[in-house]
């Protein structure tokens, strides 16, 4: 898959793992502490591919397939983006960037993977942004059927336990306007099928 790395990235380092989703759910998925999470958040009950949903997430995410197919992307930002104290501007447009940059990457990924694995359902990065307002404001049906993507997070999954136990590494936070060293994304997919393209 062919991409164009955006300003500010130095480089971009991929990984996979794939574990059994039963296993995945007994030790890193924490539905309700993660409920309390997203109502701190503004997509929370705005977005369709946000909580609260009408639905048992254990029941059609976590106990419904075989298998979790993790892939991640860690963005090392430039010398002279890590460690740099931004104002709020700045570092809203950095984000988007680097959002962008993982949709790149992670997030066609997962959709490839989708579409190659009938049955299998992909877990996206943050709130899905398909649409400039989504049509749950409203309280219509999204325009996309029930085809929504939730992140791992939305549905429980505790992706700080996930990088440092699965993928060995930490997820970093800007905080007070400085810059982390990098950005890690990670998005999954729930299949019932071992074996996928494990590369882009």
């Amino acid at each position: 898959m062919r991409f164009r790395r955006t300003k500010g990235v130095k480089s971009i380092e991929c990984s996979y793992r794939m574990v059994n989703s039963a296993d995945y759910a007994k030790n890193y998925v924490e539905v309700e502490r993660f409920l309390e999470c997203c109502k701190q958040c503004p997509n929370y009950n705005t977005k369709w591919s946000c909580p609260p949903y009408d639905f048992d997430v254990m029941e059609r995410y976590w106990n419904a397939y075989k298998y979790l197919h993790l892939f991640a992307v860690k963005i090392n930002l430039a010398d002279d983006v890590a460690d740099s104290v931004m104002s709020p501007e700045e570092v809203n447009d950095l984000v988007m960037r680097m959002r962008h940059q993982s949709y790149l990457l992670a997030s066609r990924w997962v959709f490839e993977m989708e579409k190659e694995n009938p049955g299998s359902v992909a877990l996206d990065g943050g709130h899905c942004d398909k649409c400039k307002r989504c049509t749950r404001i409203k309280e219509t049906p999204c325009r996309y059927g029930k085809g929504i993507h939730p992140a791992i997070d939305a549905i429980g999954g505790n992706l700080i336990k996930t990088a440092e136990e699965i993928f060995g590494t930490k997820i970093l936070w800007i905080e007070n306007g400085k810059v982390p060293e990098y950005f890690l994304f990670i998005v999954g997919l729930l299949s019932d099928n071992e074996n996928i393209k494990k590369d882009i």
